[in-house]
């Protein structure tokens, strides 16, 4: 398990032929995170319907 706190954002790929590849950096936290996701979710939804913003 990966281990992260703050405004850190951590992704790990699992490869066959690589092995395990973590790569982290700074991001926006999760508040921020949580709502440009939901934004995107909107976004996709009003598409779908023939709407757009």
């Amino acid at each position: 398990a990966l281990a992260i706190s703050g405004t850190l954002n951590t992704a790990q790929i699992l490869s066959d032929l690589a092995g395990p590849i973590t790569v982290s950096g700074r991001g926006a936290g999760r508040i921020e995170t949580a709502s440009a996701i939901l934004s995107d979710l909107l976004a996709i939804m009003d598409r779908r319907r023939g709407k757009s913003l």
